[in-house]
């Protein structure tokens, strides 16, 4: 069963690193310091195409090695596949239920691919922040996480195993314990003293739907949780051509039948974007930002720093390493 030791807890206790950087271009760094908000996008409409959805085809081909393989699955793979499928579909892991809004970083400050993506075709600023801080008690247990993004197919393949293994390490300490002979008895003996004290005649009936019932509760806490580590791990598996980005990712799933907190709002061409607006869970008036660096083609460092200077952000100001022609 997924638990703290295994690879999806250890995902999301990674170390956060002291600074992890964020691309924008000028207009960016301006709205980011005068609102103290930095924008959080769904998940849906990113650049990658397979956002999410990845998950999804890594579930698939784990499912298809093990119905080949003919292991001693304890659940039937079909039976797992098609649940799958509805909570992907119309369940706690499509948009019908949850949405996904994410706030984008990478652990590199000066990277080339990033500039150009990102920061006005290099022409605009990283900021780097300290968000040593950021996470959520885990006795909390919500799915808002924070924590870098995986692209090894086999680390990928681990942490989908890891979390349907909360539901069939269920399935599998069922299926034993129906086959414990002493182990029933005991609950027969637990069910007989109760009525006895009591006063009641046994009943059959009564004592084998209470069993059912027993299990069934079992198996939806079990599917539940599987449910809740597949929405986290999903939100962070990224295609391997991403690699380069080193992204660290703050993931804010959005419960769709609970009242809106805030309100969503829309950028890009027609307003076609959903994104919220986050402080990062900061209480303090400014956000942790450490230092900012400019682009390798950043000409306009003096209006960089009159930004920073208006909004109060006394923080180094440094120039990108990559020796970058104007062409």
């Amino acid at each position: 069963m997924s638990s703290v030791n295994g690879p999806v807890e250890a995902l999301f206790s990674t170390q956060i690193p002291q600074e992890v950087w964020h691309y924008t271009n000028l207009a960016g760094l301006q709205g980011i310091l005068s609102s103290g908000r930095i924008w959080a996008t769904d998940v849906r409409f990113t650049k990658d195409k397979t956002e999410f959805i990845h998950a999804r085809e890594i579930i698939d081909k784990y499912l298809h090695t093990i119905k080949t393989a003919g292991s001693d699955f304890m659940f039937p793979v079909e039976e797992l596949s098609k649940m799958l499928d509805k909570a992907f579909d119309e369940g706690a892991l499509s948009p019908l239920q949850n949405e996904i809004y994410v706030v984008s970083f990478s652990a590199a400050g000066d990277l080339k691919g990033q500039w150009v993506e990102f920061a006005d075709n290099c022409r605009g600023v990283s900021i780097a922040f300290d968000l040593r801080n950021i996470r959520l008690p885990k006795e909390l247990e919500v799915a808002v996480t924070f924590a870098p993004c995986v692209y090894s197919s086999r680390e990928k393949e681990l942490l989908i195993e890891d979390g349907i293994s909360s539901f069939t390490d269920v399935v599998a300490e069922l299926d034993r314990q129906s086959q414990n002979l002493g182990l029933m008895n005991e609950q027969y003996r637990t069910w007989r003293l109760i009525d006895q004290i009591w006063g009641l005649p046994y009943n059959q009936e009564a004592f084998q739907q209470k069993l059912q019932e027993n299990i069934l509760q079992q198996l939806r806490m079990a599917w539940c949780r599987t449910l809740y580590d597949l929405l986290r791990v999903a939100s962070h598996c990224k295609n391997d051509a991403f690699s380069a980005e080193i992204e660290w990712r703050l993931a804010l799933p959005r419960p769709k039948n609970r009242p809106l907190t805030q309100n969503i709002m829309y950028r890009g061409e027609g307003g076609t974007i959903p994104y919220l607006e986050t402080n990062l869970f900061q209480t303090a008036s400014q956000l942790p930002i450490t230092r900012v660096r400019t682009g390798p083609l950043c000409e306009q460092t003096g209006e960089v720093q009159r930004i920073l200077d208006m909004h109060g952000y006394k923080v180094p100001l440094i120039p990108s390493a990559i020796p970058l022609r104007n062409t």
